[in-house]
């Protein structure tokens, strides 16, 4: 009796991992955006959203970054200050208490509030969510409708940084 057991619990036990194995979230991490300040995690290559330009870009480019094309939008905020930004689904942004603002809004329909590492706490960019489900929710973070806009000039890709180490590594010898 007890054998038995062990073999269904074995076959169970390969069964789950096969399952894991096969399914459809196995997608590999392209690579890191990274803090530039602290070198914090920010986001991920996979998670850039390049399909979203503001009406209010000044100038939209591709880039390429660790092998991955992005697009930069260059916004304007209302004070005349300009930035090259990425967007992304998902990004880590330290949980603020601060309210999301619908005025000045680079996207129609959507509010905004500032994205600050987590880790150091530097300005890295803003969170975006429809401003009718902030007036209803008021979330920390955005939902599946909202996303991130990253000043390009506030990360760093992790290949960069690990290349800058490598070629410090190689001076030293």
């Amino acid at each position: 009796m007890k054998c038995q057991l062990l073999i269904i619990f074995a076959v169970l036990i390969n069964f789950s991992i096969l399952e894991e194995h096969n399914s459809t979230d196995t997608t590999q991490i392209e690579g890191f955006l990274l803090c530039k300040s602290c070198g914090a995690d920010n986001s991920i290559l996979n998670l850039i959203i390049n399909n979203r330009i503001s009406e209010q870009a000044v100038n939209v480019q591709n880039l390429t970054v660790s092998n991955k094309s992005i697009i930069v939008q260059e916004l304007t905020n209302p004070l005349g200050v300009r930035f090259k930004v990425i967007l992304t689904k998902k990004a880590n942004c330290f949980k603020s208490k601060g309210g999301w603002y619908s005025g000045g809004s680079w996207f129609n329909k959507y509010s905004w509030k500032l994205c600050q590492c987590p880790t150091c706490k530097a300005h890295v960019g803003w969170m975006f969510e429809l401003t009718d489900l902030v007036y209803r929710n008021d979330p920390f973070f955005p939902g599946e409708t909202g996303f991130y806009g990253i000043i390009l000039d506030s990360v760093i890709s992790e290949s960069y940084a690990d290349s800058l180490l490598m070629l410090d590594k190689l001076l030293q010898n």
